[in-house]
């Protein structure tokens, strides 16, 4: 039998110790939840931005098809990558993490605009 027991629960929760320097410093656990919060709200304005992208993707998706325009501009894209790894690198952002973000928004892009290809 694998079960705990109420008592044997009791004990084991008896014997847990908190290891030093954990739970005795209200103030860091304060400013740990503060920058956690902020971390929500720049999440939060971050899916925002992202949600607005993507309505501006439909949107070119929606002119690119009336006009028979190729979905791909790999001048376009060239131009994305170069100034956007400039403008993170400003700020501090590395090119590996800036490239990934960078593709996954573009094939999301790219997705969001065939989808406002006319269904034959």
């Amino acid at each position: 039998d694998q079960q705990v027991t109420p008592e044997a629960l009791t004990e084991l929760v008896a014997q847990l110790q908190v290891p030093a320097g954990m739970g005795d410093n209200h103030h860091d656990r304060d400013a740990l939840d503060g920058l956690r919060m902020q971390i929500d709200s720049v999440d939060e304005q971050l899916l925002q931005l992202l949600s607005q992208r993507m309505e501006l993707a439909r949107t070119i998706g929606s002119l690119k098809h009336k006009n028979k325009w190729s979905l791909l501009s790999v001048a376009r894209w060239r131009d994305i990558i170069r100034t956007r790894s400039a403008w993170g690198a400003s700020l501090g952002l590395g090119n590996d993490f800036l490239t990934r973000i960078l593709n996954s928004v573009h094939e999301e892009s790219i997705r969001v605009q065939s989808d406002e290809s006319p269904q034959e």
